[in-house]
C-alpha cells in the first residue's frame, strides 16, 4: 500500500502541482501585498475514503482542492504554522472518531516559510511523501517536524 500511494504522488505530481498553484493567486498577493499568512495542509488517506465528503467544514476564506478522492489539499488563508497545524490537527482527530482504524498522513506548510508558492508546493508534496514512506500517520507533520525527526 505504501508503494501505490507514493508512486500515485510521484506519477501524479506534475498534475497535482500544477493543480494547487491555480488556486493560490489571490493567497499569494494578498500576502505579498498585505502580509496576509496562509498555510496548505494536504491529507491523503490509505483507503478509498472519500475525503472530499468527509472534510465538509471550513472557513469561507479557505480552499478546498480536490486531488483524487482521497487525497485533498487545502488552503488554510490567514493561518500561520501553528494555526494550521492546529486546523490540521482538528480536521485529524474528527477523521480518526469516524475512521478509526485507516491512516491519514497529513503534511503543512507555510507561505511565510518559502520563497515562493512553486517552492512551497514542492515542499509540501516532499513532506507527504517522507511521511508516508516513514509511516508518520496520524501525525500532522510540517517541515521543522520533518528536521527534528532527522537529528
Amino acid at each position: 500500500k505504501k508503494k501505490y500511494m507514493i508512486n500515485l504522488i510521484k506519477n501524479n505530481r506534475l498534475k497535482y502541482h500544477q493543480t494547487i498553484m491555480n488556486k493560490l493567486g489571490d493567497y499569494s498577493y494578498r500576502m505579498k501585498r498585505y502580509d496576509l499568512d496562509f498555510s496548505l495542509a494536504i491529507g491523503f488517506s490509505d483507503d478509498q475514503i472519500n475525503l472530499g465528503k468527509f472534510i465538509s467544514v471550513k472557513r469561507r476564506t479557505d480552499e478546498f482542492i480536490v486531488l483524487e478522492d482521497n487525497l485533498c489539499c487545502i488552503v488554510l488563508d490567514g493561518a500561520d504554522s501553528s494555526a494550521a497545524i492546529k486546523a490540521a490537527s482538528n480536521l485529524q482527530m474528527d477523521f480518526q472518531h469516524r475512521h478509526f482504524n485507516t491512516k491519514l498522513f497529513i503534511s503543512v506548510v507555510t507561505a511565510k516559510d518559502y520563497y515562493n508558492d512553486t517552492i512551497m508546493n514542492h515542499s509540501l508534496l516532499d513532506i507527504l511523501e517522507y511521511s508516508i514512506l516513514n509511516n508518520m500517520d496520524n501525525i500532522d507533520i510540517d517541515t521543522n517536524q520533518v528536521l527534528h525527526h532527522n537529528k
